[in-house]
């Protein structure tokens, strides 16, 4: 075996376990926090502080500065998988208030939360799918 073709096995070994570390396999497992439960999300309203959606939340896989609808910055409590698979629950703040949230799939929106509605499920089958009870 080639010096090369050692290299290519090497690399194909750690991409299996940086896979298997970050808990999904490619294109298939997506996370979504523990404490995203309907609940918790029915009790996020347009306005609230940042610290009161973190004492019920916790914290968040990622905050990205991003703008996302008109945000300052966002917390992401869903991991998507290799490919950017799965549901997306992402919280949009405003000088540290919150200004949105979204639950959805690629553009097929399960929830919503902003200043024209709040709660506002918009697909409640795909709602309480993707959204444990508790």
């Amino acid at each position: 075996m080639t010096f090369f073709n050692k290299l290519i096995v090497l690399l194909f070994i750690a991409v299996i376990i940086i896979w298997l570390s970050e808990g999904y396999f490619p294109g298939i497992q997506y996370k979504i926090s523990n404490s995203v439960t309907q609940a918790n999300i029915e009790k996020l309203k347009f306005g609230m502080e940042e610290t009161k959606i973190l004492r019920l939340l916790g914290k968040p896989y990622k905050k990205s500065q991003k703008l996302f609808y008109g945000s300052d910055y966002y917390f992401d409590y869903s991991k998507l998988s290799l490919f950017d698979l799965g549901i997306t629950v992402r919280i949009g703040i405003k000088n540290h208030y919150l200004k949105k949230v979204w639950i959805g799939d690629d553009g097929v929106s399960a929830y919503i939360c902003d200043e024209n509605k709040c709660p506002n499920i918009v697909n409640q089958c795909f709602y309480n799918k993707v959204i444990p009870s508790e």
